[in-house]
């Protein structure tokens, strides 16, 4: 779980907290798809062998090269999971080697919300002082929402930790950026 750490700063003590994902559940996803294109190759070799029809050999081979990458791709995040860090100067999220790391001199708000449906869970929300924000495109990354005019740090459902250690961590930080409320702006 994530714990405070002292981390030096032009001479000053400053904390940081770090929160992590939980990788269960991506490596039962990322061991399932492996599982399956293992049993389709098993097919493929059955089908030659046994001289079954060549479209069952030709589509469980299809079918194996796509549940082998996608399996290698999920393995690949449990090796490197998502991890969110909150400090005296910004708040990141880092998935898969790369960072994205949001000022808290950028925003003007931060607070947690409940996801808007279809969605399901909560979300860590920023508002920035001037939007929209500028943010690279990647997966479990922040992103740009541009019907509420803010940005969507990340799922909290994603992390080991509750709402409410995430709440703490961010309002330690955050100061007076952070708002109690629990709706979208």
């Amino acid at each position: 779980m994530g714990g405070l750490r002292p981390t030096a700063k032009f001479g000053e003590a400053m904390y940081s907290q770090v929160l992590h994902a939980n990788k269960k559940p991506i490596w039962q996803s990322a061991l399932g798809a492996l599982g399956l294109a293992a049993l389709m190759l098993s097919l493929t070799v059955l089908s030659v062998i046994y001289g079954w029809n060549p479209v069952i050999g030709m589509m469980s081979l299809l079918f194996f090269f796509f549940l082998f990458l996608g399996g290698l791709s999920v393995l690949s995040y449990a090796y490197n999971p998502l991890e969110f860090r909150v400090d005296d100067g910004a708040m990141e999220v880092r998935a898969k080697g790369r960072t994205t790391r949001i000022l808290w001199t950028q925003l003007e708000e931060v607070r947690i919300v409940p996801a808007p449906a279809p969605a399901k869970g909560e979300w860590l929300m920023a508002w920035p002082k001037q939007a929209p924000i500028q943010l690279p495109k990647r997966v479990y990354q922040p992103e740009w929402k541009a019907e509420h005019a803010g940005v969507k740090v990340c799922e909290l459902d994603t992390f080991k930790v509750g709402s409410e250690v995430f709440r703490a961590a961010v309002q330690r930080s955050a100061g007076t950026l952070w708002n109690e409320s629990t709706s979208m702006r």
